[in-house]
């Protein structure tokens, strides 16, 4: 029987890796070879959207093609990723597919001043899970599943990657 190609889980730029955590998880006990690069980690900070997927890149050395999984944003990133490394295929999990060619900005128009608006005096975005407390879409979001998972879910608060200067969105 043939080997299971890798998967490589990448998250939106607006969530650290520890929200692939409960997935990457399931997955592994399945029997994948599964990788979740915490880009933030190895850079130190997000590098700008035009170079999300150069820095991804950079960080996964792998023996064989994967199939890249993209969450939200990071749907975008992997497609141009895809191309980089040569991806067996790609999986798409709730983001937009992009255009065949061209500059691609981060999400839609209305997605960005959204996150805009969110940013406090100082340019800083609350964390990712207070951006819904009051909003009519957080049933969407998938807060309150993540919320059933105690352990899951304080490793996604507590991850200080949370917390993004808006101008990454913008670059």
């Amino acid at each position: 029987m043939s080997q299971r190609p890798d998967l490589v889980l990448v998250t939106g730029p607006m969530v650290g890796a520890s929200s692939w955590a409960p997935t990457a998880e399931r997955l592994r006990v399945s029997g994948w070879r599964v990788h979740v690069p915490d880009i933030l980690l190895a850079d130190g900070a997000l590098p700008p959207w035009h170079a999300l997927s150069t820095h991804y890149a950079k960080l996964l050395s792998l023996d064989s093609p994967p199939f890249l999984v993209g969450h939200s944003l990071a749907t975008v990133v992997v497609a141009d990723l895809a191309l980089r490394m040569a991806a067996r295929g790609l999986i798409m999990v709730d983001g937009e597919i992009p255009p065949a060619s061209g500059p691609v900005p981060p999400g839609r128009e209305s997605f960005r001043a959204f996150v805009l608006g969110l940013a406090g005096d100082d340019g800083w975005l609350p964390r990712w899970s207070e951006w819904w407390l009051d909003h009519p879409r957080r049933s969407v979001t998938g807060i309150d599943q993540l919320a059933c998972d105690a352990d899951a879910f304080v490793m996604f608060e507590n991850d200080h990657r949370a917390c993004r200067r808006h101008g990454s969105m913008t670059q």
